[in-house]
């Protein structure tokens, strides 16, 4: 019987062989009689012989194909040869003039063979022996089959080619490419999260539910090494997908930034504030000396205004409560970055030494950005402000009308202002005057800046590829936490509800900036500078005094916030790690950033929810051995 299963290989392997030996041959007899006529300027020859040497190498690889289709090898070169054969309807669309539509089909194919391929080289690299690695390949080869994946997956592929073409393309170049990389960043994110949760659920509740779990683990399998594997398997399938789409993404954007600019500043807006890393500096804040002054004369002014409020005119500088004195802080500063009719200030940028040296060797300037807001009516939404840097009135170009009194700028909008790195001085300081001045109409309103981008210096300390790699790291570093998290909910509820719970979560986290301060926004109660400790002893008394007030709403109100702040601990913020604004904007994503990503994401938080799995997983029953 042996004897007859090896010759019965051996005579495949001889027509395997064989076949080969006629396809290459074809080939090389196809090509090389082609070339002769045309050498020969037989013309009529060459096509004929093309044509049909086309012909049988065509029939001859598509009946291989299908004679050796249960072969491995033959079956992923079927898959490729059949996603080729689509990609040539690119030519129908290319004779009907759709350029568009060429671009569209060969990023689809591009995508789909990239990820086909780079499947197969997970698999080829999880094919050892050890226990974690078997299931790692196990649970890839199953992610293939299943059909929640490969939803996810063709959404990716179709449309990350197809949003580059969606956009307006008679908008500014620098906003169809901030555009486009909103949107793929924005679509790999969701549809990798989604995906991974679905796919980590799914594989460990499916194998609960029709037992197959029993079988595997009464092999030589432990359950950390279980889990471990499954999660192996989906982060490494992940990190394909993710490559994948950051390779694309990077592409198009390229694709784009090529094409015709509106006018020569859109043009310098897309290569010099988007297709970059750059640093941002704030101005220098006021310091606490500074800060108490004017939190002293302020709240004078305002006790003599409000008593009853604010306290008695010369009563202590402290006895106010903790919610008053954050608010006058922030009216503090809120006022330094506003300008009254005929007011003048002054903005220091330090620590800018490094620009000064990257301006000086690579000729690169710095950008000065700001949004100014007028807090009164205009005509037309349109602002005038002096602006001196360094000491010197700054000219601002492409305006043609006299700039001695101001430059009129809309109101509510980002303006870009490029200064010479040579305007810092050797302490590293950028010294900016703003000046709201009078106009001949009469004085206009108080102009102020927002804190935080409102007033900022950029300049540049990168490139966009660099950053773009660090912002797809961060979205495989979310994906590896969820992979573990849906494995983890998987492991002690049913498909549905564990899929819900993940859900919950993923939302949670994605949104937990806006969470936190709705909940803040919702109910407030002050926390001064006590410390962790002492804040969380003093809730019980905040909340009798709620309660025991006159609006006793306002004690459930705070009791909510207290239960959402408590949920919302024990949930990660992924809005910390959220790279999207900045590469848009031409920020760097920096490596402490990552860093942060990698240890808080990618290693604290997956291990304390790996720890919590395991421990649910282990108390569970799943194979006992009779006798």
């Amino acid at each position: 019987m042996a004897d007859t299963i090896t010759n019965k290989n051996n005579s495949q392997d001889s027509n395997w062989v064989s076949w080969l030996i006629v396809y290459i041959v074809s080939i090389a007899m196809t090509v090389g009689v082609t070339m002769l006529f045309v050498a020969q300027q037989i013309q009529a020859g060459a096509v004929l012989v093309s044509v049909l040497g086309g012909l049988f190498v065509a029939y001859w690889q598509v009946r291989g194909l299908y004679m050796w289709r249960h072969v491995g090898w033959v079956k992923r070169v079927t898959v490729i040869a059949l996603a080729t054969l689509g990609a040539g309807s690119a030519g129908i669309f290319y004779v009907l003039d759709l350029p568009s539509m060429v671009s569209i089909i060969l990023g689809i194919y591009a995508m789909g063979v990239s990820m086909y391929l780079g499947i197969q080289i997970v698999k080829g690299l999880l094919s050892g022996g050890h226990p974690i690695i078997g299931v790692a390949r196990t649970l890839v080869d199953e992610a293939i089959r299943m059909r929640v994946p490969l939803v996810f997956i063709i959404v990716l592929v179709l449309l990350v080619p197809i949003l580059p073409f969606v956009i307006d393309p008679k908008d500014f170049l620098k906003y169809r490419i901030q555009t486009f990389l909103t949107a793929s960043m924005y679509v790999t994110s969701v549809s990798l999260s989604l995906m991974t949760l679905f796919l980590a659920v799914q594989t460990i509740t499916s194998e609960l539910q029709y037992k197959q779990i029993y079988l595997t683990l009464t092999k030589p399998i432990g359950r950390v090494q279980y889990l471990l594997g499954k999660w192996l398997g989906i982060v490494m399938l992940n990190a394909v997908l993710v490559i994948v789409c950051g390779v694309a993404t990077y592409s198009f954007t390229t694709f784009l930034a090529k094409q015709q600019a509106l006018d020569p500043l859109d043009r310098a807006a897309v290569d010099e504030q988007i297709l970059v890393a750059r640093q941002i500096m704030t101005p220098k804040p006021l310091d606490d000396n500074e800060l108490q002054v004017e939190y002293e004369n302020r709240l004078t002014k305002l006790r003599e205004q409000d008593p009853d409020v604010y306290g008695a005119p010369g009563s202590p500088i402290m006895n106010v409560t903790d919610e008053v004195r954050s608010r006058i802080r922030k009216e503090i500063v809120e006022q330094w970055f506003s300008l009254k009719a005929r007011q003048e200030r002054t903005y220091v940028f330090t620590g800018l030494m490094t620009a000064k040296e990257y301006g000086k060797k690579y000729g690169q300037p710095l950008q000065l950005r700001l949004n100014p807001d007028a807090l009164g009516s205009t005509d037309d939404r349109m602002v005038t402000l002096l602006v001196k840097v360094g000491g010197l009135r700054y000219v601002f170009p492409n305006i043609a009308s006299n700039q001695s009194n101001g430059v009129r700028l809309a109101e509510d909008f980002f303006h870009v202002l490029e200064v010479d790195s040579s305007m810092i001085d050797d302490l590293g300081q950028l010294v900016v005057t703003i000046r709201n001045p009078v106009l001949r109409s009469g004085e206009q309103p108080t102009i102020s800046f927002k804190k935080g981008n409102g007033l900022e210096v950029y300049y540049r300390v990168g490139s966009f590829e660099v950053n773009l790699f660090k912002s797809m790291a961060m979205i495989w570093l979310k994906l590896v936490f969820l992979a573990m998290l849906g494995l983890t909910m998987g492991s002690f509820l049913g498909f549905p509800t564990a899929c819900l719970a993940a859900l919950l979560i993923y939302f949670a986290a994605s949104g937990s900036e806006f969470l936190f301060e709705s909940l803040d926004s919702y109910a407030k109660y002050p926390r001064g500078d006590l410390s962790w400790g002492a804040w969380v002893f003093s809730l019980k008394d905040i909340l009798a005094s709620k309660f025991s007030s006159d609006k006793p709403m306002d004690g459930v109100r705070v009791l909510i916030r207290m239960i959402g702040e408590v949920f919302m601990t024990f949930v990660p913020r992924f809005g910390y790690y959220s790279p999207t604004e900045q590469l848009t904007d031409g920020r760097v994503v920096t490596t402490r950033e990552l860093a942060s990503a990698f240890m808080w994401l990618g290693m604290i938080w997956t291990f304390v929810i790996g720890v919590i799995a395991y421990l649910i997983f282990r108390s569970r029953e799943l194979a006992r051995v009779t006798v």
